[in-house]
């Protein structure tokens, strides 16, 4: 069923993430967000600035929800976490595969509210600085 089909008379929407070429993740479904769904890390400005990517969040208003990490090295892959550090990983349904958009990377399929945004922020720093 296509994304737009199933996303009409539900509560939730279908988001689909995947990565394309070398340098883009794509984000299908009709999420709103603040950068498009075409995230390209050569042009956009934080995901050039803090290395090669930086997190994608996806959100509700009341900040439930994830972050989403990709991670390439010839192919692409993803690492999904709870939005903040005391944070529960919600309750959204995620299909994992691989080579279903593109041969070289996995593809995410999450179940998210409609009220759900998309934004592209740093990369969490993990290590102290000195």
């Amino acid at each position: 069923m296509p994304l737009w089909l199933s996303n009409i008379f539900s509560s939730m929407r279908t988001i689909r993430i995947f990565g394309a070429k070398d340098y883009m993740v794509i984000v299908e479904g009709g999420v709103p967000s603040d950068s498009g769904n075409e995230l390209n890390a050569t042009t956009h400005p934080k995901l050039r600035e803090h290395g090669y990517f930086g997190v994608l969040k996806i959100a509700t208003d009341d900040e439930t929800g994830i972050h989403v990490h990709p991670i390439y090295d010839g192919s692409w892959s993803f690492a999904v976490a709870p939005c903040g550090e005391d944070m529960p990983l919600p309750d959204w349904p995620i299909l994992r595969s691989w080579g279903t958009q593109n041969d070289h990377s996995e593809t995410l399929e999450i179940q998210v509210p409609k009220s759900a945004r998309l934004t592209v922020e740093p990369p969490v720093e993990s290590q102290p600085k000195h």
